[in-house]
């Protein structure tokens, strides 16, 4: 969770927030989620690259994206995390 907090921080967030979590995870190589993200092209620099487009930081044509409907890696697992906290959901999240 610390390393949550210093996420939200170095990215200059008043909040912490699911992505966050997700760059905490990403961050720790040999955690089984960031290994199966990995099985998935998802790794730590290119989930925060992607929502550094979604916030509007980045140019998004920067990293070769034509601005499509497909938001990249970033807003499959934010969105749908969000998504599940609205609908009063809970995951469970192990840390090894």
């Amino acid at each position: 969770i610390r390393i949550t907090v210093l996420e939200a921080k170095a990215l200059k967030s008043p909040t912490v927030e699911t992505e966050h979590l997700m760059l905490s995870i990403l961050k720790n190589k040999e955690a089984v989620a960031t290994q199966i993200l990995h099985q998935y092209e998802v790794d730590y620099e290119r989930f925060k690259n992607e929502l550094a487009i979604l916030q509007g930081h980045t140019p998004s044509a920067e990293y070769g994206d034509p601005g499509g409907e497909d938001g990249g890696a970033a807003s499959l697992f934010v969105t749908d995390l969000h998504r599940i906290g609205r609908a009063g959901g809970a995951f469970v999240l192990a840390l090894a």
